[in-house]
């Protein structure tokens, strides 16, 4: 019989994701997020813009999906095994080469797929550092120059649990601590001798407040994840992941882990402040929010060399025009800012995503 010559592999020959969730469940959480949390703190953070290092070793997303499926699906009552940087690769590399056929139904267009893939993938080829400073940026500079009524800065002190700059110095020393820890968080750490320099401007208690809002037990974020409505089957790999609200685990005997430490300064970027705000000040924080982006758009903007900016102006009765105008010698730029938030059936690149698109962009187009 002649060999087989090279190709594509079929696609039966694909593990699916519910195989790979299968592969997780087969050891306790207590066991395997731990592992995941070493490997996320020595590989995937080692460079946050390291494709290479994903691509040949493991990427922040995928460890970050291994981790939602042990917590979610896994069992403590599994036998006890030692799980180390060889046993999570392996899982990572079934996860990567995972693939689910879509229903005969589903339309299989390249922006579905370009769409979930983004939403999975993107937040972590972004700088987080890049996402700390915007969330100050926004919620600091353009909150101050803003008129809102919800969102305001003593309301967002709140929401937080403290100044803005203090909880984002805050989140850093978390991060930081964790990641030169193997994904572990010992809350005596921020008070011992080793901490004294990096509390003279950011107390001690500051970074145990944030690190205790942050921290959730399995069975809180197994309550939290069936509480957000499931993608299809199909699309299960883009399901909502609970370390994006609480990105530290209790586990049973009281150990603190974060199995994707970068989740800790994504969980203060503008995007993850979104859902917290909406749970705490209500549906006005959104109203407030669009306000203020609209108010940072300006701002950005006006750094442009060579340009004026002006403001959105009413062209009808009741009918204002975009929001900002950027003009140039020989080039005028009409720029409308939105904030609004897709769906998770639309991130997922479900049928949802192009009604989602429409209803979004069309007020938009229309101004």
């Amino acid at each position: 019989m002649a060999a087989k010559g090279p190709g594509p592999r079929p696609r039966g020959d694909y593990p699916t994701f519910k195989d790979v969730a299968k592969a997780v469940r087969r050891y306790r959480p207590s066991d395997l997020l731990p592992a995941l949390a070493r490997v996320s703190a020595a590989i995937s953070d080692r460079d946050e813009n390291s494709l290479e290092v994903w691509v040949s070793q493991a990427s922040p997303w995928g460890l970050a999906a291994l981790a939602r499926e042990s917590l979610t699906g896994g069992s403590e009552d599994r036998r006890h095994k030692r799980v180390d940087q060889a046993d999570v690769l392996a899982l990572h590399a079934m996860f990567a080469a995972s693939y689910d056929e879509s229903p005969d139904d589903e339309t299989k267009s390249v922006l579905s797929i370009m769409t979930r893939h983004a939403y999975e993938q993107f937040p972590y080829q972004e700088s987080d550092w890049d996402e700390v400073a915007r969330t100050f940026a926004l919620l600091d500079g353009a909150l101050r120059a803003s008129s809102t009524t919800t969102l305001t800065v003593g309301t967002l002190e709140n929401m937080l649990g403290g100044q803005l700059d203090v909880v984002l110095r805050a989140a850093v020393i978390l991060w930081g601590a964790a990641k030169e820890s193997s994904g572990a968080w010992d809350p005596r750490w921020i008070y011992s001798t080793e901490a004294s320099e990096l509390v003279e401007k950011t107390p001690a208690d500051a970074v145990t407040a944030l690190a205790v809002k942050l921290t959730s037990t399995m069975q809180a974020m197994r309550r939290d994840a069936v509480a957000v409505p499931a993608p299809a089957p199909h699309l299960r790999r883009y399901a909502y992941n609970p370390l994006q609200s609480t990105p530290i685990v209790k586990l049973q005997r009281g150990a603190l882990i974060l199995p994707q430490t970068r989740m800790v300064l994504r969980r203060l970027s503008p995007g993850g402040l979104f859902y917290e705000g909406m749970r705490t000040l209500g549906p006005n924080f959104a109203n407030d929010l669009g306000k203020v982006v609209e108010t940072y758009v300006g701002q950005v903007l006006a750094l442009v060399t060579g340009a004026s900016v002006h403001p959105e102006v009413p062209y009808a009765k009741g009918s204002l025009s975009v929001d900002w105008f950027l003009v140039m010698d020989d080039l005028v730029v009409l720029v409308e800012s939105k904030s609004m938030r897709a769906t998770l059936g639309a991130r997922a690149g479900d049928v949802d995503l192009i009604p989602s698109l429409q209803e979004k962009l069309n007020h938009a187009l229309e101004q």
